[in-house]
């Protein structure tokens, strides 16, 4: 029988582990503000009004709120800017420098509306993206066209126009607003690329989930763009009233570095072999409880190598 032999080698390797913890601790201040004067607040003494998105973040929220004695009811870092608008242009949304909205508009009826149509007098009027309207595409040879033979939401006209003309009709100019008003008299209120983004937090997170009560958002008073948790739950508000409110702080991130000895033949200086090696050493963290966000990586060397052979002083 002929035997493969290689050369054991004992060698020794450094793991950085990062952990991503994107946790927030909170602080219930107990004075009454406006949402703007608690951001301030909350942005010169921590770091920003609370953002509330996982139902660890509402656990930790409410405890903090039972710790100060009280529910779990001030105002939060959840704002609607229903002032900045966009035209869509070449498929990216551009900011707007000349608008033509109607007299009172946009107004946010009801407390979702976050695209806009054009109306047979010229004026855009803003409205719920998942309304049907006709529509108006631009084309690269024809120009602005008018789509009367359906009905769709602002989304679905976006993916027509952009599937069967070039994009969505935008008016960058007042002369194109009068040629989009033209075919709007033609076949009534007719969605153009007009948009603005909906719920923010205050820290630039992406909204994901948001709890809102039954009923809300509604906009019932006209300018409710704030939002203040109410037992756990989130409600539209006037940002001009006063609540007491949530801050929050997120935890620090860690970094550790451990040392990792490891037995085997030259294919432990493959990269695939290393990359092998990192993704079963994550698992057992994983499986040990480590955050599944955490970062698990091989510390480079200064020549540019991740083992070294063990020295005597190591055995």
């Amino acid at each position: 029988m002929k035997l493969n032999h290689f050369l054991l080698l004992c060698l020794t390797g450094f793991v950085s582990i990062t952990l991503q913890d994107d946790r927030h601790q909170y602080y219930l201040i107990k004075n009454l503000a406006t949402w703007s004067d608690a951001q301030s607040y909350c942005k010169s003494n921590y770091d920003n009004l609370a953002t509330v998105q996982t139902d660890d973040d509402w656990e930790r929220f409410n405890i903090e709120a039972e710790s100060k004695g009280v529910p779990a009811t001030g105002w939060i870092g959840l704002y609607n800017n229903v002032n900045t608008w966009y035209l869509i242009n070449n498929g990216i949304g551009v900011y707007i420098s000349r608008s033509f909205w109607a007299p009172g508009q946009p107004d946010n009826a009801g407390g979702n509306q976050a695209c806009g149509a054009i109306n047979a007098s010229g004026y855009w009027l803003d409205y719920y993206c998942g309304d049907q309207k006709p529509f108006i595409c631009y084309d690269a040879i024809q120009g602005f066209v008018a789509v009367n033979s359906s009905m769709y939401t602002f989304g679905q006209t976006l993916w027509y126009c952009q599937t069967h003309h070039k994009d969505i009709a935008s008016p960058l100019n007042e002369t194109q607003n009068n040629e989009l008003q033209q075919l709007a008299m033609l076949q009534g209120t007719s969605w153009i690329g007009l948009f603005r983004s909906t719920w923010k937090w205050s820290d630039s997170t992406t909204p994901t989930t948001l709890r809102w009560a039954p009923g809300f958002p509604n906009n019932v008073d006209h300018n409710d763009n704030c939002a203040s948790a109410n037992n756990s739950l989130i409600v539209d508000r006037q940002c001009n009233s006063q609540f007491y409110f949530f801050c929050h702080t997120k935890y620090i991130q860690k970094t550790q570095t451990l040392k990792l000895k490891i037995k085997g033949d030259k294919s432990v200086f493959d990269p695939a072999v290393q990359s092998a090696i990192l993704q079963q050493l994550t698992l057992k963290l994983n499986d040990h409880g480590l955050s599944r966000d955490t970062q698990v990586a091989w510390k480079v060397q200064q020549d540019g190598s991740i083992f070294y052979k063990k020295s005597k002083d190591d055995l």
